[in-house]
């Protein structure tokens, strides 16, 4: 039999796992981070409320992916309710190393509520590091951001 075709490029990478990223401390809903990529933009991924900004208590947090075979990737998505976070995309060796060994991709900053990040070329990847360098505000002046969809979109050959 021929192989199968190669996925086309701007169609969505398909994710194995996902877990919360947070090598300075203890996870923020850990059991909720499937809502930021089940394809349903009114289910939420939440971070815990802060009453600072990042860094002041960790230098950031977020979300690892895993896929299910690795692929280079152009762009992510991300649909968020809460303005002002600031996202890095990181390629990322394993799903456990630490921030330093990440290779830094692209950046965005939540404005309305879809964010679009256009990434630099990489060789492909298993796992992309979606990390939260600054919090939005909520009415109560803390800080705290919502993922509601993530997309990470595939590259061309």
């Amino acid at each position: 039999p021929a192989p199968a075709p190669a996925p086309a490029p701007g169609t969505p990478v398909q994710l194995s796992s996902v877990a919360v990223y947070s090598p300075a401390g203890s996870p923020d809903n850990p059991t909720r981070i499937n809502r930021a990529v089940d394809n349903d933009p009114s289910t939420t991924w939440s971070t815990s409320q802060y009453r600072q900004q990042l860094p002041a208590l960790k230098p950031g947090i977020g979300m690892m992916t895993t896929f299910t075979a690795p692929s280079a990737v152009s762009a992510v998505t991300v649909r968020s309710p809460s303005p002002g976070t600031r996202i890095e995309i990181r390629s990322a060796p394993a799903a456990d190393v630490p921030v330093a060994q990440t290779q830094l991709l692209g950046t965005g900053t939540v404005e309305g509520d879809q964010l679009r990040i256009p990434l630099q070329a990489a060789p492909p990847t298993g796992n992309l590091l979606i990390w939260i360098t600054a919090l939005g505000q909520d009415d109560d002046d803390r800080y705290v951001s919502e993922l509601a969809d993530v997309t990470i979109e595939r590259a061309g050959p």
